[in-house]
């Protein structure tokens, strides 16, 4: 069940006529959301007729007027040509592939029903690209040393939480684990439209110790911990061991796999 204010949100959408269908995908689509945590995420399907930006603006700002404390809309509005180009942007691409794959339609047509999957050769290479680039702005591009460093090692947690929200988030943290394992599943023909997708799938697919390491990432830092940092001691250490891990996969991911097979 989606909050209110993202029910209040779709409602005020139906009167926009240039919107033809409203997608939730994300953890509210998979109905693991974590309560005031999680942000709504939402495709918006416009018109081809529409003036993209003009609409795309009117969107947004509707989209902060409904945001509240409950939650966060994260919205994108697209026309359908910009979906079927959407080999060009990967944000584009990743939020239609969500949606896609495990997101339910709210209102409108189903659009996406007529939109194919990208060839899977094409995915496998420019999902690889997005997790190096990934890796690359959480160093803000600076310098690509042979073997990666880590992002601040002088930090507690290595430079791989953010401190924006009150006590700290491990969402980056929890990104980057994803994010090398969805190239790696990629590598297999498998297609990931969420975070939580991409762990199951790597757990059937591999048991060895990357899928352990990843499960424990997961399940801790999202479902016990809700993507803050724990305040028990324990927690803490466990926090900074997966911090500490994660540079020796990142330079395995790049300068090993997948000429040696290996993940």
């Amino acid at each position: 069940m989606l909050p209110a204010n993202a029910l209040d949100f779709i409602e005020a959408l139906k009167a926009d006529h240039v919107v033809r269908a409203v997608y939730c995908n994300g953890s509210y689509a998979g109905s693991y959301a974590i309560s005031r945590v999680s942000d709504v995420d939402l495709l918006c399907v416009i018109e081809e007729g529409a003036y993209p930006k003009i609409e795309r603006e009117h969107i947004r700002e509707l989209a902060q007027e409904y945001s509240s404390n409950l939650c966060e809309l994260d919205v994108l509005a697209l026309s359908m040509k910009e979906i079927d180009n959407c080999a060009n942007s990967s944000l584009v691409r990743e939020m239609v592939l969500s949606a896609k794959l495990c997101g339910f339609l709210l209102s409108g047509d189903d659009v996406l029903s007529q939109w194919n999957l990208p060839n899977i050769t094409d995915y496998q290479a420019s999902t690889r690209d997005m997790t190096i680039e990934f890796i690359k702005r959480v160093r803000k591009n600076e310098g690509w040393a042979n073997p990666l460093e880590y992002p601040n090692g002088s930090d507690k947690y290595r430079g791989y939480v953010e401190y924006d929200r009150v006590g700290g988030e491990t969402k980056l943290l929890i990104s980057i684990y994803t994010w090398i394992a969805t190239s790696v599943l990629a590598d297999q023909g498998i297609y990931c439209g969420s975070k939580n997708q991409c762990v199951d799938d790597f757990n059937k697919m591999n048991k060895g110790e990357y899928s352990n390491q990843l499960n424990h990432v997961y399940n801790s830092c999202r479902n016990e911990w809700h993507y803050g940092i724990p305040e028990h001691e324990e927690g803490k250490r466990m926090l900074s061991s997966f911090c500490d891990m994660l540079l020796a996969y990142e330079n395995r991911f790049i300068f090993a796999y997948p000429q040696d097979g290996c993940f």
